[in-house]
């Protein structure tokens, strides 16, 4: 397999990712506090921001809103060595259904430059509506054209599988991402993601 998912623990982030993932969460739990709205608290929210460490800028290229709605859009682009943000919180109706439901969704940016490999990079995570479940976030990165004709239902079923940390390294174009989830009480979590790229067969810095 050309793509290897790394061990979802957080002795397997390097200094640098610890350190992008660190900042960002401070970020997301800045941007939630500073969209609450009376009321909110009631439904599932996720406040997130994603850290694009590379210099290649990177755009927004598939949404797959499984469950919820974005309260702050994720933006359609982020510059090289750059962070977005995003707010997405949960629902009171599914389709035509009246049923309560989380935030569950997924993200997809990839590069837009001439440069080789086109690279993309897949955010997803699921903040239920019951407090007493946990939170889940999910990264793939890689092939950007692989990513985008992903299936909800394959990233949904990887998401499903994983847990509140998950980092991914693509063995053949160099891409990386980590992401972290924490719960912030209230049926409101933080979201903190880092796209990156590493030279192959270099070892990866601890």
């Amino acid at each position: 397999m050309a793509s290897v998912q790394q061990a979802q623990v957080d002795s397997k982030f390097n200094d640098k990712q610890k350190a992008a993932i660190g900042k960002a969460m401070q970020d997301a739990q800045s941007i939630l506090a500073n969209n609450e709205k009376d009321g909110q608290h009631q439904l599932a929210v996720v406040g997130g921001v994603m850290q694009n460490l590379q210099r290649r800028v990177i755009v927004l290229k598939k949404t797959h809103d499984a469950e919820g709605r974005f309260l702050t859009n994720p933006p359609g682009s982020i510059g090289g060595e750059g962070h977005g943000a995003f707010v997405h919180q949960g629902a009171t109706s599914q389709g035509p259904l009246p049923v309560v439901v989380g935030s569950k969704c997924a993200i997809i940016y990839g590069t837009i430059d001439k440069m080789a490999p086109a690279l993309g990079y897949l955010l997803a995570w699921n903040r239920p509506d019951d407090a007493n479940q946990d939170s889940k976030v999910y990264v793939e990165a890689g092939s950007q054209y692989n990513l985008e004709k992903m299936e909800w239902s394959e990233i949904e079923k990887k998401l499903d599988a994983s847990t509140n940390k998950s980092q991914f390294i693509d063995h053949e174009t160099g891409a990386t991402a980590t992401a972290e989830i924490k719960d912030n009480g209230n049926k409101r979590a933080l979201v903190a993601a880092s796209f990156d790229r590493i030279t192959i067969g270099i070892p990866i810095p601890n």
